[in-house]
């Protein structure tokens, strides 16, 4: 989940060389601004474009826990009872397993596949 804003960064394409850079709207917190980082894919087909902020918790995976946290749609993962938001189209690009019908979380199921 974690990934450089280099390579998750969009500047948004002015038409010309010598025109200002078009002002966009984060999809999260509504702010400005003409470089944004990529995140969830949408039901549309298109990804989410959140700004510095809301993009930098979301490479870190910290968003639901950070803007969610007081929903609904928590459970916890089994193992290392890190919580995990369910449903939330933010989390769901975040794969959650199941392991003998608990819910683990994908860093909890990388070490119990790997032994």
């Amino acid at each position: 989940m974690a990934s450089s804003s280099s390579s998750s960064s969009a500047t948004i394409p002015s038409s010309s060389a010598f025109s200002p850079k078009k002002e966009l709207t984060c999809i999260h917190c509504k702010s400005k601004s003409t470089t944004f980082i990529t995140g969830w894919p949408l039901g549309d087909g298109s990804v989410a474009q959140l700004c510095h902020r809301c993009g930098s918790l979301y490479e870190k995976g910290s968003f639901c826990e950070t803007f969610h946290k007081n929903t609904e749609g928590w459970l916890e993962c089994a193992i290392c009872k890190k919580r995990l938001h369910c449903g939330c189209l933010v989390s769901k690009a975040e794969v959650h397993f199941t392991f003998f019908g608990k819910l683990c979380c994908k860093d909890c199921a990388k070490k119990m596949i790997r032994g």
